[in-house]
């Protein structure tokens, strides 16, 4: 088999790897959003030297010097192989660490959330009718680098009958869960874990002028100080 026929094999097979790694990083989250541009970029670089080294080693092939054109094609192949090892560890990393992610501002899906983050305890948020007409914001997010973590918030305002009825709802199901004061508002830590490097927490904060209720669960397997946390005080 000649050069140009394993080139252009390399260049078919890397491309179609690349392609299918990256629409599987992309195609599991629900909604569908880039988390880290920077990351992506590096991504991208580091995914295209193979198909790029294999147009190189295509353009050497049309040089008419026998000699300079082998010289070319061993260094170029040497390059190749070593840019193929990088594409391999590329996409390893491209899957278990995405610089993808899954968020949505849209209070129509409240609550649809990925596959990983429904596992989990929802039963403190209000129902859905509940949440879609009263609804001042919904945030959910969730992402995938190495670790999973997550970010569920709604802040609704509902009338004064509903607010004592969610507070005397959270109060009754929730018995054993801590109340917090603070100035502007109290707050019902239904879950509340931290290690330092992870953290956990569920809790719903009813605030005390107006009949404004927030609504938070965070998840993270791997804190990362540079990010807001949701369930600080304010």
């Amino acid at each position: 088999m000649s050069n140009k026929k394993c080139y252009i094999i390399a260049l078919m097979t890397s491309s179609i790897i690349i392609i299918s790694a990256i629409a599987f990083s992309m195609f599991r989250f629900k909604y569908l959003s880039v988390g880290d541009i920077s990351s992506l970029l590096k991504f991208l670089i580091v995914l295209s030297l193979p198909p790029i080294f294999c147009v190189g080693g295509l353009f050497i092939e049309k040089l008419k010097r026998a000699t300079l054109r082998s010289a070319l094609q061993i260094i170029n192949g040497i390059v190749l192989l070593f840019s193929s090892f990088i594409l391999l560890f590329g996409i390893i990393f491209l899957i278990i660490a995405s610089p993808f992610e899954s968020k949505t501002f849209n209070i129509n899906n409240y609550l649809k959330m990925d596959k990983y983050v429904e596992i989990f305890d929802f039963a403190f948020f209000p129902n859905k009718e509940l949440a879609e007409n009263n609804s001042e914001q919904y945030f959910y997010r969730y992402s995938y680098t190495v670790d999973p973590d997550f970010d569920v918030f709604l802040k609704v305002t509902f009338t004064s009958r509903n607010f004592q009825e969610e507070e005397a709802r959270i109060k009754k199901t929730y018995a054993d869960a801590e109340k917090i004061n603070y100035d502007k508002y109290y707050e019902y830590r239904i879950i509340a874990e931290d290690n330092g490097h992870s953290y956990h927490f569920g809790l719903v904060r009813f605030f005390k002028d107006g009949c404004t209720i927030e609504y938070i669960h965070s998840y993270s397997m791997d804190y990362d100080e540079t990010k807001p946390r949701l369930f600080e005080a304010t």
